[in-house]
């Protein structure tokens, strides 16, 4: 009785059973929603079962399977691999697929945070389009979070902005001290000619100007980005 029981249940005690499980093991493929190290495990558990019999599945299969199944993204890291001089076992090529993987994904978390795009594709208290977020969010689910237009900054509005009110205050001096006139709330004096070498537009310095403020902030973001690029480069140096 008892051998009959095992026959019906374990799978590998039988040519049939074993044959299931090297059919199993030839048609798994990664799915969208594992990860390299869950596929792993489960081809692993496959050759467990295999072992020591005729359908055992040699380590040269098993590095076969792997680098067939796999996504282009590890097109890299397969090709650094079978180049080695002596090949690795199938163990060591697992752990640094594995490696590069968790790289991977720490270098767009990086890319991410320096961009923004983090920020925003959570949807929570941060970004225009969150609750609670920019001028128009309500109370949310924290504290609202604002953005003055004048020095681009956050945690305070345009009315209460420092800078814009300490621009104002030399712009008043110098036409007091030159003479200016004031007419309907704005103004006028030889010093609001003063052009701006950037934008080439007058009434304010470069130091003040908007437009380069803007462009400074995208080449950092540029700057950011290519050193993120750097670092997943020598991590795939690394594996040489």
């Amino acid at each position: 009785m008892w051998e009959a029981l095992r026959d019906r249940l374990d799978n590998a005690s039988t040519k049939l059973g074993r044959t299931q499980v090297l059919r199993k093991f030839t048609a798994s493929r990664p799915s969208p929603d594992e990860t390299v190290t869950q596929y792993f495990t489960k081809l692993f558990a496959f050759r467990k079962k295999l072992i020591c019999t005729t359908e055992n599945i040699t380590d040269d299969a098993m590095k076969t399977h792997i680098f067939t199944t796999l996504s282009n993204s590890y097109e890299t890291t397969i090709l650094i691999l079978e180049q080695r001089i002596p090949a690795p076992m199938a163990q060591q090529c697992m752990d640094a697929i594995c490696k590069y993987a968790e790289r991977t994904t720490l270098t767009k978390e990086i890319r991410d945070a320096s961009t923004g795009a983090a920020l925003y594709s959570r949807g929570g208290n941060c970004g225009r389009g969150g609750q609670g977020g920019g001028r128009g969010g309500g109370r949310g689910n924290g504290r609202q979070k604002h953005k003055c237009t004048y020095c681009k900054m956050h945690n305070h509005t345009t009315e209460a902005c420092g800078k814009r009110k300490h621009a104002e205050n030399d712009t008043n001096t110098a036409s007091t001290n030159t003479g200016g006139t004031t007419t309907g709330g704005t103004n006028t004096s030889r010093n609001d000619e003063r052009t701006c070498y950037h934008c080439g537009l007058s009434g304010h310095f470069k130091s003040d100007c908007i437009h380069f403020k803007r462009a400074r902030d995208q080449r950092n973001k540029v700057n950011k980005g290519t050193a993120s690029a750097s670092l997943a480069t020598a991590g795939d140096r690394d594996l040489m």
